[in-house]
């Protein structure tokens, strides 16, 4: 039997090559310059229960009105004096209105977390002929998992926090060859919803049905084995070894080889809708945004048209931010996030003849003047303005398809808020200020881990609990989300 020492030989000089390699893991780089333009505000504004609360103020202050510059009559009659009439009057004290207060409110919310190393790998990271840090690769691995977590939640929906939508599970979810723990999901079959890269292997997930009321795997873990990321498929493996195929009955009497268990959800486990305020949060036309009554508040609703069922051209665009523009003339979307489907169709339209409601002349790519002919194609970066303002164009392969965002970043619009620190909680550079790990907090050392117990007894394993609390609030909610667009994929 391999013990623990065999089991980390091989991280030695020997003849093995002299690294230890780690795959590199696609990041958001939307969201992580979201995040460095967000604000951090430190035990400021957060009070008790753990919660955010903002004041806004609308209205305006006062009261006026029109009159003429000639002032108030003069009794007519008298020859050698004048006897003043009714004076013309300022508005008074019933006459005047006043701004009016209140308060949006959101709740921080606790990351949490854990890693577990045995005492043998701290002591082979110390050995000089050691190729590399054990210990710096977990934590990399921990700063990986819960950085990713953040950014793919940003963009999911704001109930559940779904990363992903089985969609028809008897054409989407097949059994893998000679494995009855594991099944794939086809994030780009039919009805399927969520994006590919918002899972991770090795993170472990809960399945639930569309309406978050029943869980398919109550008493079993599932993680996610494998991501196919070319061909935008998941693994989902069963850790108990226990069967995990589209034939298994699962929670509600369901099978993936029926029609039961369709447009089933995945979530981050024990994450079913606990997550930090997205996107799809704040961007809202009715209903409660913060606890503000958008039916009485609709300066705070966001603009979200009826689904497009088109691809973008440049004359749709025109025409939201043109709506959009109208209603609100003193705010700017100065940042757009889409996908890179979307922007090949919206370079496809430029290209030929749309035809509807939004139709425009094709445009030539090529400029001959008695020459030979130069193509010039493809595109190195999209750039959109309207009426002179300019709106800076991302991609990220964490947005949902068919899909348009435009928001506010500029000035600090997103403000991120973080409580204070536990007291003799500590961080680290790997990760960031921002997670605490709690071991320290009895004052035994000043070492992150803590020993494993088993049974109430010390094992050879540490452990490494840990934790943060944040929320981000934007100042200006008001937004614009486009949707249904025709996309141009492979």
């Amino acid at each position: 039997m391999a013990t623990l020492s065999d089991a980390i030989q091989y991280t030695l000089l020997e003849e093995f090559l002299p690294t230890i390699s780690s795959q590199s893991v696609f990041m958001d780089p939307v969201y992580a310059q979201i995040k460095r333009s967000s604000r951090r505000v430190v035990n400021r504004g957060i009070g008790r229960g753990h919660n955010v609360n903002k004041t806004f103020v609308i209205g305006v202050s006062g009261g006026a009105k029109f009159t003429t510059v000639a002032g108030s009559n003069v009794v007519s009659g008298p020859d050698n004096f004048n006897m003043f009439d009714t004076p013309q009057t300022y508005p008074g004290i019933d006459e005047v209105t006043a701004p009016a207060y209140f308060t949006a409110t959101i709740g921080l919310i606790e990351h949490r977390g854990n890693f577990f190393l045995p005492q043998q790998f701290l002591r082979m990271d110390q050995y000089a002929s050691s190729i590399g840090s054990v210990v710096g690769d977990m934590m990399k691995g921990v700063a990986t998992l819960i950085a990713h977590q953040e950014a793919a939640q940003f963009w999911t929906d704001s109930t559940y926090f779904a990363l992903g939508d089985l969609g028809d599970t008897s054409a989407n979810v097949a059994n893998v060859s000679g494995d009855t723990a594991a099944v794939t999901v086809d994030l780009a079959g039919t009805s399927a919803g969520g994006k590919v890269h918002r899972f991770l292997q090795g993170m472990l997930v809960d399945i639930w049905d569309s309406t978050g009321a029943t869980q398919r795997n109550p008493g079993f873990m599932i993680a996610i084995d494998d991501v196919d990321t070319l061909n935008r498929v998941i693994t989902l493996r069963r850790l108990d070894g226990g069967e995990l195929q589209t034939t298994t009955t699962l929670n509600g009497g369901i099978t993936y080889g029926g029609a039961g268990g369709d447009n089933d959800i995945i979530v981050i486990r024990e994450s079913l809708s606990k997550g930090p305020t997205n996107i799809n949060t704040w961007i809202k036309t009715s209903g409660t945004l913060f606890g503000i009554d958008l039916a009485i508040h609709s300066s705070f609703k966001s603009y979200v048209p009826s689904a497009e069922s088109a691809a973008l051209s440049e004359s749709l665009l025109n025409k939201r931010y043109y709506r959009f523009g109208e209603g609100y003339p003193g705010v700017w979307l100065d940042t757009a996030i889409t996908t890179n489907g979307c922007l090949l169709g919206l370079i496809d339209n430029l290209d030929g003849f749309v035809s509807g409601s939004n139709s425009q002349d094709g445009r030539m790519r090529f400029d001959r003047n008695g020459e030979m002919l130069k193509p010039n194609l493809g595109f190195s970066s999209f750039n959109y303005s309207f009426n002179g303002r300019p709106v800076t164009v991302h991609t990220s392969q964490f947005v949902d398809a068919s899909t348009w965002y435009g928001i506010q970043l500029a000035g600090g619009n997103l403000v991120r808020y973080v409580p204070p620190g536990i007291p003799g909680a500590q961080s680290d550079g790997e990760i960031g200020n921002e997670l605490e790990f709690t071991a320290p907090i009895k004052g035994a050392s000043n070492s992150i881990f803590m020993h494993a117990l088993s049974g109430g007894k010390p094992t050879d394993f540490v452990q490494a609990p840990f934790l943060r609390q944040w929320n981000t609030l934007p100042n200006d909610p008001r937004s614009m989300k486009l949707t249904g667009i025709t996309e141009i994929t492979a």
